[in-house]
């Protein structure tokens, strides 16, 4: 009775699992919104010959990029030739967390009046809490002029395409020794109250176990200047908040 119960519950994980999939996408397509080529972690995957004809002009290549949490990779796409469209709004989604879902957090704009035949570059960070192992990338065009936004990796679109990618986030190293804490640098050299600013951090160790602080306020005595000093020779300082 007991080896029948665990076939039956064996069973039941192994169909929940064959089921568990990321949502379907329909666009339209439409000259002018097809990639025709998208390279990223070290990935390059040439479409022009294997672009959708139709509906719901979507494709899932096995092509894989390799990332690792903490470094910056530059995504490159290239749309094909104009048609009936001369441009592309694109978005990008990373499901970085693993659970199947690409959320709004995990968007960027790639472009939002990309024009054909040239090749567009962003940067992409991974965040340094990405989930280790094999995740998707999903890539998606419209014809500029519509909203192709964080909320739209599911969203029915009256043009372009979808293209979905395997990508490997591979685990940070172990840190030893002191790590170097990096520079960091701000959009803005005067911060006030609900004035949105951007911080980013360069030069920084990317390893596994290391503490983050966020620091905020002046240095205006002695003693913060110490501990500063002290934190920035034991810890990995990121993305500091407040004034700087």
């Amino acid at each position: 009775m007991k080896h029948i119960f665990t076939l039956i519950l064996s069973t039941i994980l192994v169909a929940t699992s064959s089921f568990a999939q990321y949502c379907s996408t329909t666009s339209s397509g439409g000259t002018g919104t097809f990639m025709n080529e998208v390279s990223f972690g070290g990935m390059v995957n040439n479409s022009v010959a294997t672009n959708p004809t139709a509906s719901p002009y979507y494709m899932s290549y096995t092509n894989t990029a390799n990332v690792s949490p903490g470094a910056t990779y530059p995504l490159t796409v290239t749309m094909g030739p104009a048609g009936t469209y001369t441009a592309a709004i694109a978005s990008v989604w990373i499901d970085y967390n693993q659970n199947l879902v690409f959320e709004a957090s995990e968007w960027q704009q790639i472009g939002t009046a990309i024009p054909s035949g040239a090749p567009t570059t962003i940067s992409i960070t991974i965040p340094v809490t990405a989930t280790p192992g094999s995740t998707k990338m999903r890539i998606r065009t419209r014809g500029n002029g519509n909203i192709n936004g964080a909320g739209d990796a599911c969203t029915t679109f009256g043009s372009g395409e979808t293209e979905d990618y395997n990508v490997t986030i591979i685990p940070a190293v172990a840190c030893s020794g002191t790590p170097t804490a990096g520079t960091a640098n701000a959009s803005a050299t005067a911060v006030c109250p609900a004035n949105p600013f951007t911080l980013s951090l360069t030069g920084a160790t990317l390893a596994s176990g290391l503490t983050y602080h966020h620091l905020m306020g002046l240095l205006s005595h002695p003693f913060q200047e110490l501990q500063l000093q002290h934190i920035l020779q034991h810890k990995a300082l990121t993305q500091p908040i407040g004034v700087l």
